[in-house]
């Protein structure tokens, strides 16, 4: 599980590179966990944005990582996915996948 720590705000989680909306917590400090296989990337808009730290071809799927603060999420791609380190990607983490501790 990736954790990114963080706070939440009227109702938003937000950390470096995050923002997650109606959450349904109090304000505070806030740790997000979601699975790499369950996030997926997006073209143009997701909860996390950010450039990519690495890319790494397991055979069935390509791990795609990035550096949140000084946390590497990651997210599982389909085997064929290419794209260039420092190229900017999102993640779409909704809710139903997200969390919080």
């Amino acid at each position: 599980m990736k954790l990114v720590e963080g706070r939440v705000e009227a109702n938003i989680f937000v950390a470096h590179r995050v923002r997650e909306e109606d959450v349904g917590l109090t304000d505070g400090p806030v740790t997000l966990g979601f699975r790499a296989e369950d996030a997926l990337l997006s073209a143009e808009h997701g909860e996390i944005s950010a450039p990519i730290y690495s890319n790494e071809l397991l055979g069935d799927a390509t791990l795609v990582t990035v550096r949140i603060a000084s946390t590497l999420v990651s997210v599982k791609a389909k085997k064929s996915y290419r794209a260039e380190i420092g190229d900017q990607i999102y993640f779409a983490a909704p809710n139903s996948i997200c969390h919080f501790f």
